[in-house]
């Protein structure tokens, strides 16, 4: 979408000198955690001066003048799907918080508050001047409050309704977990060590025959050297939700008939690892207005893109140092709809979303095309926005998906891309939710919408669920609340990997889990 445009204003600089590039260079190969790709987790740890902390990033630290994404391989989509593509992954020092649209949204408090019903872990549960085209948003709300009530904050656990946009932002640059975490102040802690370009190969069990596995080596490649390194307490996943069940299997922790089939030995037969996953969906509908006060001359005219980047490269200020989203707005579907009579509710309580609506300041870098130009009824046919005109634009985004996919491989090389299937729009639930979403803003036949919606849906590539936690006593799922791997010891995965799909952008739940894990985890070895 169109704030990719300004990733590349947004991205910034951590020192590099306090990273290692050469794991020559590492005081010790040995080390209480060692943490694969993890910053918030990593820095928490290493609060304690007499923990040692060893962070795994296989990707560089990142360059203002370089994009970094890592385009990955997914199903080739059917039906609904037919548009869902081009999944990609930060490859970056901060992965995905480094080239994400940096909206920061926590999601409900049903969410957290279900998680903590699933999982038993009550720990997780969540107890200025508006611009004038705010502020003609805002009296829509006034004008329509049952289906756009105004919400000054979408963030406090109760997100219905419209609301000025939050995002990881500060004084013009993007906050990203590699900013906020491993800043230099955090960098020069003596015990806290952090490898780039270091390439997870496999964690290695080290128990003696007969006892439970128990992963306390990881060994990885760098500059094509293999070198292994040994945690004393525990092995951390931080890896997302589609490495880390990968790096999982190729330890031989997984379905066994999967393992089998590209010759991996089975450690732990696991069957839901790379199972369960979920995405946020998502389509669009730009209008022409008739207005100067947006963005679209910015993609439209050299002479202005350079004048404002100018601007950012003194000041970091002006429009470059925006994402380009403008407002929020939640919306439930209500109860009395008659899909709920054939479907059990995906949601997590009366205060979670069905969807999301984001507002934008342009409309001619969106991926689809102005509803104006559009015959919703004759195959809903994207055509280009008219580059002479301005626009406005919204996206329509699903956030209680019942679709699931998985995260597989078809080979027991670990830089063998995997396969990725997101599953999104395959059941009637999904479909009918994001049609009403887009039946909120255009008048169009069932009909149009969905082959509109077929056309045009897009992955967000908010991809949950592929390690999922569940209650100790439970058959399924993979880690414990406690994070610890089901029927492994010395391992924990933190990340978003964990939980089912929230009722937000998954940035900042990633960060809620990790601050939550990281108490958990000090308190284990107090």
């Amino acid at each position: 979408m169109l704030q990719q445009v300004f990733l590349q204003f947004l991205a910034v600089t951590v020192s590099s000198t306090a990273l290692y590039e050469d794991a020559s260079r590492l005081p010790t190969g040995k080390f209480d955690f060692i943490v694969v790709g993890g910053n918030v987790i990593a820095n928490r740890l290493s609060e304690d001066p007499n923990t040692s902390v060893l962070v795994l990033e296989a990707n560089p630290s990142s360059n203002p003048t370089l994009r970094y994404s890592l385009e990955l391989r997914n199903d080739p989509p059917t039906g609904f799907q037919q548009s869902l593509f081009g999944l990609s992954s930060g490859f970056v020092l901060g992965g995905s918080s480094s080239i994400n649209g940096m909206a920061y949204t926590r999601g409900a408090a049903d969410d957290y508050d279900q998680y903590a019903h699933t999982t038993g872990d009550n720990g997780v549960s969540l107890t200025g001047d508006v611009p004038a085209v705010l502020a003609r948003i805002i009296e829509t709300t006034r004008e329509l409050p049952d289906n756009f009530p105004f919400n000054l904050d979408y963030n406090s656990g109760r997100p219905i309704g419209v609301a000025r946009a939050q995002s990881t932002i500060k004084n013009g640059m993007r906050s990203s977990s590699a900013i906020s975490y491993l800043a230099d102040k955090y960098l020069k802690r003596p015990n806290l060590h952090v490898l780039v370009r270091a390439h997870v190969l496999k964690l290695v069990n080290t128990a003696k025959p007969g006892h439970p596995p128990a992963m306390t080596q990881v060994e990885f490649t760098q500059g094509g050297l293999r070198v292994r390194v040994q945690a004393f307490k525990e092995v951390i996943l931080s890896a997302g939700s589609v490495n880390t069940p990968v790096i999982l299997m190729h330890a031989g922790i997984g379905d066994r008939q999967e393992l089998s089939k590209v010759g991996l030995p089975t450690i732990l037969h696991q069957p839901s690892v790379g199972k369960n996953v979920s995405d946020h969906p998502v389509t669009g509908i730009g209008w022409v207005v008739n207005s100067n006060d947006t963005y679209d001359e910015l993609f439209r005219n050299m002479t202005v893109f350079n004048e404002v980047l100018a601007v950012w490269n003194r000041t970091h200020a002006g429009i470059a140092g925006t994402n380009n989203l403008l407002m929020n707005c939640y919306k439930r579907l209500p109860a009395n709809y008659s899909i709920f009579q054939t479907f059990e509710d995906p949601s997590s309580g009366c205060n979670s979303p069905h969807l999301d609506f984001y507002f934008y300041v342009s409309a001619v870098n969106f991926p689809v095309a102005s509803a104006d130009e559009v015959d919703m009824q004759n195959g809903g046919s994207p055509t280009a926005f008219p580059v002479e005109k301005n626009g406005f634009a919204m996206s329509v985004m699903l956030m209680t998906p019942s679709s699931r996919g998985s995260v597989t491989f078809t080979s027991n090389d670990l830089f063998q891309q995997p396969l990725i299937g997101p599953g999104a729009l395959k059941t009637d639930f999904d479909i009918f939710v994001v049609r009403e979403g887009v039946h909120s803003w255009v008048n169009e036949c069932d009909d149009g919408i969905d082959e509109y919606i077929r056309n045009n849906a897009i992955t967000t590539w908010h991809l949950t669920g592929t390690a999922a936690m569940t209650a100790p006593d439970t058959g399924y799922g993979v880690v414990n609340p406690d994070l610890r791997v089901k029927g492994i010891k010395n391992l924990r995965i933190v990340d978003i990997s964990i939980p089912f799909s929230p009722a937000a952008h998954t940035q900042a739940p990633t960060y809620i889990i990790a601050e939550r894990a990281a108490d958990i985890i000090k308190s284990a070895w107090k």
